[in-house]
C-alpha cells in the first residue's frame, strides 16, 4: 500500500509539473505572436505610407524601388 501511495502522490507531483510547464510555453507563445503581429502591423503601416518612384519603379525582376516617407 505504501509504495501506491508514494506512486500517486509522485503522480500527482508531475501532473501539476506538467500543467505549469504547458502554461509556461503558452504563455511564451502568446508574447512571440504578439510581437509578430506587431511587426506585421508596422510594416502594413510602413507599406501604406510609403510612395514608389516611378523614375526608379521599373527595374529588373520583381523589385520595385519605394521611397519611405
Amino acid at each position: 500500500m505504501d509504495s501506491i501511495q508514494k506512486l500517486n502522490t509522485q503522480l500527482e507531483e508531475l501532473t501539476v509539473a506538467k500543467n505549469r510547464h504547458e502554461e509556461e510555453l503558452i504563455a511564451k507563445c502568446v508574447l512571440l505572436l504578439n510581437e509578430k503581429k506587431l511587426k506585421v502591423r508596422n510594416q502594413q503601416r510602413l507599406l501604406a505610407s510609403a510612395k514608389v518612384d516611378p523614375a526608379m519603379g521599373k527595374t529588373k525582376g520583381s523589385h520595385l524601388t519605394v521611397i519611405v516617407c
